[in-house]
C-alpha cells in the first residue's frame, strides 16, 4: 500500500521508463473495467464514466510524470506541460462541437496545439532515458532493479508477522509499515530518509514475548536495518 501511494500520489523521486509505461497502461486498463463487467451482466455504463476517470486520473498521471521527468534530470516544473495539454484537449473538443466556424477554427488551432504537446511528452517521457546514477531527485531506478538480497528478507518479516497484521494488531501494523518504507528505500524510491528512526528490531523485543520465531524475525530485522542504514550513507 504504501508503495502505490508513493508511486501515484508522490512526486518525490525517480522511475524509470519501464515503471511509467506499465502503470499508464494499467491506469487504462482500469477504466475498461466498467465495460467489461457491462458485458458480462447486462448493464450499460454512463456515458459520463471515461470523462469522470480520466479528470480523477490527472493526479496519478502527474505524479507517474513528475517522477519520470526526475529520471531525466528536468524539473517538476515540466507537469505543466500535462496540465496544459489536458486544457487545451478539453478546450478543443469543446469548441469542435461548435456549429460556429470561428469556434470550429479556433478548436483546430488548440487541437494542432494539443498534438504537438502530447508529442512532445512522449518523447520526453516514453522515449528519453534517464539519467546514469543518481542525480539531484534520488538513486537511479536501473541500478536498483537488480534484486538486492535485503529485499528478500523484507519479505520474510513481512510473511512471519502475517498473522498479527491480520488481526489489527496495532504494533504489527506499525511494523508492516516500517517494511513497506524499508523495501521503498532498498529499492531505490524513496529519495528522503524516514522521518523517525527505524525501530524494528527494539518494537520486535519489546512486543513478541515467547514466541518461537522471535530469534529468526529479530535476525532477519537487524539484516534488514543494517542494509537501510547502509544505503543511507
Amino acid at each position: 500500500m504504501e508503495y502505490f501511494r508513493w508511486l501515484l500520489l508522490s512526486w518525490e523521486g525517480r522511475i524509470n521508463r519501464k515503471l511509467y509505461i506499465f502503470s499508464i497502461i494499467g491506469l487504462c486498463a482500469v477504466s475498461m473495467l466498467p465495460i467489461l463487467a457491462g458485458i458480462l451482466f447486462s448493464f450499460n455504463v454512463s456515458p459520463f464514466w471515461f470523462p469522470f476517470y480520466f479528470l480523477c486520473c490527472i493526479g496519478p498521471v502527474c505524479a507517474l510524470s513528475v517522477k519520470r521527468w526526475h529520471d531525466t534530470g528536468r524539473p517538476t516544473s515540466r507537469v505543466w506541460l500535462y496540465l496544459s495539454w489536458v486544457a487545451l484537449t478539453i478546450l478543443s473538443r469543446l469548441f469542435g462541437f461548435s456549429a460556429e466556424k470561428d469556434l470550429q477554427d479556433l478548436g483546430s488551432g488548440l487541437g494542432a496545439l494539443a498534438a504537438l504537446l502530447n508529442l512532445w511528452m512522449f518523447i520526453e517521457l516514453w522515449l528519453l532515458p534517464g539519467t546514469i546514477g543518481p542525480n539531484q531527485y534520488g538513486p537511479d531506478p536501473l541500478q536498483h532493479e537488480e534484486k538486492n538480497p535485503a529485499l528478500s528478507e523484507v519479505d520474510k518479516a513481512i510473511h512471519l508477522i502475517e498473522p498479527w497484521v491480520e488481526r489489527r494488531v496495532p504494533f504489527a501494523l506499525s511494523m508492516q509499515k516500517q517494511l513497506e518504507w524499508c523495501r521503498l528505500k532498498l529499492s531505490g524510491y524513496a529519495p528522503n530518509d524516514k522521518p523517525a528512526e527505524i525501530s524494528l528490531v527494539k518494537l520486535a523485543e519489546k512486543e513478541f514475548d515467547e514466541w518461537n520465531g522471535k530469534n529468526k524475525l529479530l535476525e532477519i530485522l537487524g539484516a534488514i536495518e543494517q542494509a537501510v542504514n547502509t544505503s543511507k550513507s
